[in-house]
């Protein structure tokens, strides 16, 4: 009698141990937060997870360039048969330049911080040789890229003061001694020339917009 009384109270604690220990795993599993509800950062609005670089510039974000804040007012994106360029025109009250960014095929994306120049009078195809003041610029290389517009990109032919557009472009480039350089670009039946230097990335930094 007395075995069979102590196996009945085994068998009711072990049933008691089970189903509590079946509520601790339960609450211990509801306790954890669940992986489907992870949340990744991103950069801004644009929900990238990539960080930009010149190259990636976005209207209103900010270039600093030899103490001074440019703000970011249009961006050109030129696509040539998958090569990949862009022009962004960057300001600070009356000062203001254009910053290309990655003409070149080769090696490292190059920038050049040009200004548009009221010297040379285009307006058919441009010649192997070009002269503005005493500098010499000797042509280097031309193509014909699709070029898509956002924001203020100035009053070109086929350009845009706001908003987003694409079309066709016609470039030239000129190359002279030391860092200097030359950029024609034919938008319909316009021209513009450019003219500027090389800058080093050491030179720029960007604050990407908010």
């Amino acid at each position: 009698m007395f075995t069979a009384l102590l196996i009945a109270a085994l068998i009711i604690a072990g049933a008691a141990t089970a189903v509590g220990g079946g509520l601790v795993l339960a609450a211990r599993r509801k306790a954890l937060p669940s992986g489907g509800d992870t949340k990744l950062l991103t950069s801004g609005s644009g929900g990238d997870l990539i960080e930009r670089g010149f190259s990636d510039l976005r209207v209103d974000d900010i270039v600093q360039y030899s103490g001074q804040d440019y703000l970011v007012e249009g961006v050109i994106k030129y696509d040539e048969a998958g090569h990949e360029w862009s022009m962004s025109n960057i300001v600070d009250g009356s000062d203001k330049h254009w910053l290309l960014v990655g003409l070149e095929r080769s090696g490292s994306a190059s920038k050049r911080l040009l200004q548009p120049s009221t010297e040379v009078d285009m307006n058919g195809y441009p010649p192997e040789v070009l002269v503005i003041g005493e500098t010499r610029y000797s042509f280097d290389k031309r193509g014909t890229a699709t070029a898509s517009l956002d924001g203020n990109t100035g009053t070109l032919s086929g350009g845009s003061t706001g908003g987003s557009s694409v079309h066709r472009c016609r470039w030239w480039s000129y190359q002279a001694a030391g860092d200097s350089t030359l950029l024609v670009e034919q938008w319909g039946d316009d021209y513009r020339v450019l003219v500027g230097r090389s800058v080093g990335d050491t030179e720029l930094e960007m604050m990407p917009g908010s």
